[in-house]
C-alpha cells in the first residue's frame, strides 16, 4: 500500500522554499539598495566635507596672503618712514651748520638786532635785558641796542634795552630776559630750529613730495 502522506507534503514544502526564496531575494534586494544608499550617502557626505575643507582652505589661504600683504605693507610703510625720519635729521644738521656759520657772516648784526627786537616784544616788559657772553661783546653792543630800540619804537614799543654780561649764554643768536629773570627767550639759532621744528619738518616734506612729482 502506498503512503500518500509524502506526496501530500512535497508542494507544502515547495510552497514554502518558494516563498522562503522569494523572501530572501526581496531581502537581499532590499539589502543592495540600503547599501547603494549607504554608498551614495556617503560619497555625497565626503564631497561635502572635501568641498567644505576646500572652502575652509581657501579662506584661510586668502586670509594668509591678507595678512601677508599687510604685514609687507605695514613694513614698507615703517621703512619709508625711518627713510624719511633719517632725510629729516640730515637736512635739519646741514640747515643747522649753516645757521652757526652766519655767525661770522657779513649780515649777522643785522639778524642779531631783528632777534632782539622780537624777544623783547615776546617778553614784553619795559625793561629787557639783551645776555651776551663775555667772547661776544665785540659784535653785539650798544650801538646795536640802540638799533634794535629803534625798530621797536617803529613798531610802536617804548622798551629799554640793557646789556646783561651772560656767559651761558654761548651761540649764535640772542637770549634776553626781563630784569627779574623770570622771562627769558632763547632767540638763538639752535632753540629757534627747536621751536620751529615741525614747520621746518613740514617744509622739508613738502620739498620732497615736490621733488619726487617732478621725477614721476
Amino acid at each position: 500500500m502506498r503512503d500518500n502522506s509524502a506526496d501530500t507534503g512535497l508542494p507544502i514544502l515547495d510552497g514554502i522554499l518558494g516563498e522562503a526564496g522569494a523572501e530572501a531575494e526581496r531581502i537581499r534586494s532590499e539589502a543592495e539598495q540600503k547599501a547603494e544608499e549607504l554608498k551614495q550617502s556617503t560619497e555625497n557626505q565626503c564631497r561635502r566635507i572635501l568641498e567644505e575643507a576646500r572652502q575652509r582652505a581657501e579662506t584661510q589661504r586668502r586670509s594668509v596672503l591678507k595678512a601677508g600683504e599687510t604685514a609687507v605693507a605695514a613694513e614698507l610703510r615703517r621703512i619709508e618712514l625711518r627713510a624719511r625720519e633719517r632725510l629729516n635729521e640730515e637736512l635739519l644738521e646741514q640747515l643747522r651748520k649753516r645757521l652757526l656759520q652766519l655767525e661770522q657772516s657779513p649780515g649777522y648784526r643785522d639778524i642779531c638786532r631783528e632777534l632782539i627786537a622780537e624777544a623783547a616784544e615776546g617778553i614784553g616788559t619795559a625793561k629787557v635785558l639783551v645776555c651776551v657772553p663775555s667772547s661776544g661783546k665785540g659784535r653785539i653792543d650798544r650801538e646795536l641796542l640802540a638799533e634794535a630800540q629803534e625798530l621797536l619804537s617803529r613798531r610802536g614799543l617804548k622798551t629799554a634795552l640793557e646789556l646783561q654780561e651772560d656767559d651761558t649764554a654761548t651761540g649764535p643768536g640772542i637770549v634776553c630776559r626781563d630784569p627779574s629773570g623770570r622771562m627769558v627767550f632763547d632767540n638763538r639759532f639752535e632753540a629757534r630750529m627747536r621751536r620751529q621744528r615741525r614747520e621746518l619738518v613740514r617744509i622739508i616734506a613738502g620739498e620732497i613730495e615736490g621733488q619726487d612729482g617732478k621725477a614721476s
